[in-house]
Order: structure tokens, then C-alpha cells, then sequence
């Protein structure tokens, strides 16, 4: 790997407990604790980037806005999205043109898909508003959460960047790591069966649950495989 590279990786902690006590700022500027996200209700996917990435962040995010747009689960209902920047620095301000932005991003890939499911239930309400949650913190509580979550980053002073893998999180609806789905495209069927997975069928039809049923998590492909016997 690239010296820059040196030291980037995941190590995945499946079970392990967040830290719902960390604070962080929300857009509107006001304490945003992780327990206000993890709330025992609903599944949360946990991103780490940061506004101001040259590159990395807005391929990843830019893909999983595409897919949380497409899914028949509710932004913001059946689950919510939490995005904690790495960059301390980053203001509220710059903060809250990310979230606009991506809400936005979701929001155009539900209506694209919408074209062909919007005369059913399921695409016409999507996204709810406050689904997609972009938060600031300081360096302590970023690393605080980034080591809780497995995730190692690093800053590159030469290019004035944050070195970091591209990864999403997910926690059940109490707040224990339940899955970690990797790179910059996530199919539509493992983010879903992801979700229900996570949540622990809190959430789903039995339609759902026959699936995931039938379809286990593959590690060595990083998506859902179908399970012949099962089937």
C-alpha cells in the first residue's frame, strides 16, 4: 500500500457498544449526544467523512445516497443515517450545506425511482425529514467514536486531508455493531437486508424475514448470498 496508507484500516468490532454518551453538534448548532440517534427504536448506519474530502466522501456518499433512495425502507422511519465529520475544524455551517446536499441527493434518486414505484406505497415516502444526520465534534469525541467503531484514520499534513477507508456501520436499534458493508457501492438488496438484519426483526415484514432466511452474509464477497439448503 501507498505510504500514506500506512496505518488505514477497519477492524471490525461486531457486538461491541457505542458510546451513546459522546457529543456532538448538530446543523441547527444545538448538543447532539449519540443517544439522540440510538434511540432502541430503529437500526442507525454510521458514516465517518468530512465535507471538504477531495474525493473519497462524495463517491461514497454519492452511492449511498443513490441506494437509500431506491430502498422500500423509510429514511428517517425504518432507520437513520448519522454522519460524524472527521475534520474538527469543519463548522456548522459547512456542515449543514453536506446534509442539504445529500438530502437532496436521496431525495432525486427516490424520485428517479419513483418514476416506475411512485403509483405504489413504498418510493413516494422514502424520506423523512431528519433521516440523514450530519454532525461536527472535537478531535477527542471524533476519535473517541472512530475507535469505537473500529476505524482508523489518519491526517495527511503534506495535503491538508484526512486519510480514511470507505466503510458503513451499522448498529442495532440499542446501539451494538451489527454489520460493516465496505467500498463505494452498496446494492440495494444487502443495505436492505443489512437493515433488517440489524434490527433484529424490530422492523420488516415476513416476507422480509423469509428472505433473510434464505440469503446470508457473505464475507468474503461483502453481500448476501443465497443459501441453497435453506432456499
Amino acid at each position: 500500500a501507498p505510504k500514506r496508507l500506512s496505518g488505514i484500516d477497519v477492524e471490525e468490532h461486531l457486538d461491541r457498544t457505542l458510546p451513546l454518551s459522546l457529543d456532538f453538534v448538530d446543523t441547527s448548532g444545538r448538543r447532539a449526544p449519540l443517544s439522540r440517534f440510538v434511540t432502541g427504536e430503529r437500526p442507525v448506519i454510521f458514516t465517518l467523512n468530512y465535507s471538504d474530502c477531495p474525493m473519497l466522501c462524495s463517491l461514497q456518499l454519492n452511492a449511498l445516497a443513490g441506494s437509500l433512495g431506491k430502498l422500500d425502507r423509510k429514511l428517517g422511519h425504518d432507520f437513520d443515517v448519522v454522519t460524524v465529520s472527521l475534520n474538527p475544524a469543519e463548522t456548522t455551517e459547512r456542515a449543514r450545506e453536506t446534509e442539504a446536499r445529500y438530502r437532496g441527493e436521496v431525495a432525486s434518486a427516490r424520485d428517479e425511482a419513483g418514476s416506475q414505484e411512485a403509483r405504489g406505497a413504498g418510493s413516494a415516502a422514502a424520506v423523512a425529514p431528519g433521516g440523514w444526520h450530519f454532525l461536527t465534534g472535537s478531535k477527542a469525541n471524533i476519535e473517541a467514536l472512530a475507535e469505537s467503531l473500529g476505524i482508523r484514520y489518519g491526517y495527511n499534513e503534506a495535503r491538508k486531508e484526512y486519510v480514511h477507508p470507505a466503510v458503513l456501520v451499522l448498529s442495532t436499534p440499542s446501539g451494538r455493531i451489527s454489520r460493516y458493508l465496505y467500498g463505494i457501492e452498496y446494492q440495494q438488496k444487502t443495505l436492505s437486508l443489512s437493515l433488517v438484519e440489524a434490527a433484529e426483526g424490530k422492523i420488516g415484514t415476513s416476507v422480509d424475514r423469509l428472505i433473510l432466511y434464505c440469503f446470508h452474509y457473505d464475507d468474503s464477497e461483502g453481500k448476501y448470498a443465497p443459501v441453497a439448503m435453506n432456499i
